[in-house]
C-alpha cells in the first residue's frame, strides 16, 4: 500500500493541472524577463544589430523578394520593379519593428500615468496595426 501511495504522489506532481497540447506557445511566456516578446526569436539580434548588419539583413530580404517576383513570372530588371525588393524589405522591417521593442521598458512602464480619479479610467479607440501571420498582409483593428 505504501508503494502505491508513493507512485500516486509522484504521478500527481508530474501531471500538470492544466493539460494543454505542448507547443511553443504553451511552453514560453509571452514576454521574457528582459522585456522582449515571444515568439519573435530574432528580436534580440535585431534590436542589437549594427547599421552594417541591418544593411546585410535588408539585402538578404531583397534577394528573397527578387526570387519570389521571378517565380511569379515578373521581370525583376524592368524599370517598375528595380527598387521594389529593397523597398519591400525596408517596409517589412518597418511593419515588424515592434518585434525589437522592449515591451517592459518601452511600453508597459510608459503606460502608467497619474490621474486624479478614484475610478477606472477607460481608454477607447486604440488603433492596432499588425501583420497576419498566415499571409503576411497588413491588418488593422
Amino acid at each position: 500500500m505504501h508503494n502505491i501511495q508513493l507512485v500516486q504522489e509522484i504521478e500527481r506532481h508530474e501531471t500538470p493541472l492544466n493539460i494543454r497540447p505542448t507547443s511553443p506557445y504553451t511552453l514560453n511566456p509571452p514576454v521574457e524577463r528582459d522585456g522582449f516578446s515571444w515568439p519573435s526569436v530574432g528580436t534580440r539580434e535585431r534590436a542589437e544589430e549594427t547599421e552594417e548588419e541591418e544593411k546585410e539583413r535588408i539585402q538578404r530580404i531583397s534577394g528573397a523578394i527578387k526570387t519570389i517576383l521571378t517565380e511569379l513570372g515578373e521581370d525583376v530588371n524592368r524599370e517598375g520593379l528595380l527598387d521594389t525588393p529593397q523597398r519591400y524589405a525596408k517596409a517589412m522591417l518597418y511593419f515588424t519593428k515592434g518585434y525589437q521593442t522592449n515591451i517592459m521598458d518601452d511600453v508597459i512602464k510608459n503606460a502608467v500615468f497619474e490621474e486624479d480619479h478614484d475610478e477606472m479610467v477607460i481608454v477607447r479607440d486604440i488603433e492596432i496595426y499588425s501583420l497576419c501571420e498566415h499571409h503576411l498582409v497588413p491588418i488593422f483593428w
